[in-house]
């Protein structure tokens, strides 16, 4: 596991040791910053003072390539302290804790005054209907601004229920992973 581009591009990443974590693979993870990178949205996720959050962390993978690609900070959050512990030892690795903060929580209950995020990446154990939860948490709590850019990986045959002011913008599937893009705001 690796970054892929930017400043700390090809620095090895902590994997995890068993399978209790799921880390996003380099490949997928690639796609997801293509995407990201080079579709048009109404405000660009990855510009220079960007704020993201990457939710059901893991490893810290794809918050870590945002940091790489030039956002100015990201939130990690997971409610498994192993996981974030793996997270804070990769952040350690490339050396940028100044831009970064780690949250033990479960997503659907954390809670935060600041910052409203440009971008929400996550991740969630497959078939369980957290990421849904999530943002719709997100949203009651005022952490996402008009515009903010949604990216959720699910298992390839899950269904995904959120209401308009989540428009859906992208849906890729790379194996047996789909990655889906939402766009948050007035419908």
């Amino acid at each position: 596991m690796r970054i892929i581009s930017g400043t700390h591009r090809g620095r090895v990443l902590d994997a995890p040791l068993d399978e209790t974590i799921r880390p996003t693979s380099d490949k997928t993870r690639g796609a997801i910053f293509n995407i990201l990178e080079h579709r048009s949205w109404p405000e660009h996720p990855l510009m220079p003072d960007a704020h993201v959050a990457d939710v059901f962390c893991g490893t810290g993978a794809l918050g870590l390539e945002a940091l790489s690609r030039g956002v100015k900070h990201v939130t990690f959050i997971d409610h498994a302290r192993e996981s974030l512990q793996l997270t804070k030892a990769n952040i350690a690795k490339l050396k940028c804790a100044e831009q970064c903060t780690l949250i033990q929580s479960e997503a659907h209950k954390i809670t935060l005054t600041s910052p409203q995020f440009d971008l929400v990446m996550l991740d969630p154990p497959y078939h369980k209907a957290l990421a849904e939860k999530a943002l719709l948490h997100f949203e009651r709590q005022g952490l996402l601004k008009q515009h903010s850019v949604i990216m959720i990986e699910t298992a390839r045959d899950e269904i995904l229920t959120l209401p308009p002011v989540f428009e859906r913008v992208d849906e890729r599937s790379y194996r047996d992973t789909m990655v889906r893009f939402y766009v948050y705001g007035t419908p």
